[in-house]
């Protein structure tokens, strides 16, 4: 279905152009920079030009409205945003930049400036961009590395700080945990602006993995979810309970199984007793 497929050398690469154009578009270190991309490997790439870039990058939610995208670039200082430009639509008038100065477009597409004040770099830019790696920014591990917005279900958001060291240590810890390694291939279902994503993104490339990125309307089908697992031989699936029940009830999970599976992890939500029951017996193989 045309999946966007990488390696590591070219998101290696990738990266380095966004590093390098965000410092030509004046990133300094401490910057909070606003990934607003749909899941895919050209996000990663911003996240890690960000970081080499010696910045903060912040996702933001593709689904997200103005009145809410207005508030989590105000409560964050971004001023330079990474975006797809079918989304800049979201960003068309003054009131919608809310403080954003640079916008860098991720695809190709048309570039309407949203703003008089803020500049549009086109996907040129960044394909012109050098691929050389910038020196490693002299960060203490202390540091903010990202920030992740809270839904705001019982008001505002509010942005989640997490430190180089606090991102090291759980990833460190959660790839040791489960052994993961190269061979693995593991399932990406959660939005980027949620913690779940953390593993999925940076474990995996902690241990040379392969992630496997589920998109948006598979994730809402138990049967797509199930096919993808199967097509793509997933070896590591971490998810909220409800995406398992769903592959339970609508996916023929516990008919077909998954026989690749070898470790499922579970969080975010609570997982009745007996729906993981269910699960268990339908994954046998799995941890």
């Amino acid at each position: 279905e045309g999946a966007e497929v990488l390696t590591y050398a070219e998101l290696d690469r990738l990266a380095n152009r966004f590093a390098n154009l965000f410092r030509a578009t004046g990133v300094v270190a401490g910057d909070r920079v606003g990934v607003h991309l749909p899941r895919s490997g050209r996000a990663i790439a911003a996240m890690l030009g960000v970081s080499r870039a010696g910045a903060v990058y912040v996702p933001l939610d593709p689904s997200s409205p103005p009145a809410r995208m207005r508030t989590v670039v105000a409560d964050g200082g971004i001023r330079h945003v990474v975006i797809s430009p079918e989304l800049l639509a979201n960003w068309h008038d003054a009131s919608a930049c809310g403080g954003v100065e640079h916008f860098v477009l991720a695809a190709e597409g048309p570039a309407p400036a949203p703003a008089p004040e803020a500049t549009v770099h086109p996907w040129s830019a960044l394909t012109e961009a050098s691929a050389e790696p910038l020196p490693p920014p002299s960060q203490d591990p202390d540091e903010l590395a990202y920030i992740l917005y809270t839904s705001g279900s019982t008001g505002t958001p509010k942005g989640v700080m997490l430190s180089h060291r606090n991102a090291l240590t759980f990833t460190e810890w959660a790839a040791g945990l489960i052994g993961l390694g190269p061979e693995d291939r593991v399932a990406s279902v959660a939005p980027f602006h949620f913690d779940l994503s953390v593993f999925d993104i940076w474990a995996t490339l902690a241990a040379g993995a392969t992630m496997v990125i589920v998109d948006e309307a598979t994730v809402l089908s138990g049967s797509r979810m199930l096919g993808r697992i199967h097509e793509s031989a997933i070896t590591v699936w971490y998810s909220v309970p409800s995406a398992l029940i769903l592959m339970l009830d609508h996916g023929g999970l516990r008919d077909r199984g998954a026989p690749a599976l070898r470790v499922v992890l579970f969080a975010g939500e609570v997982f009745p007793p007996k729906h993981l029951r269910r699960t268990m017996t339908a994954l046998p193989q799995a941890r």
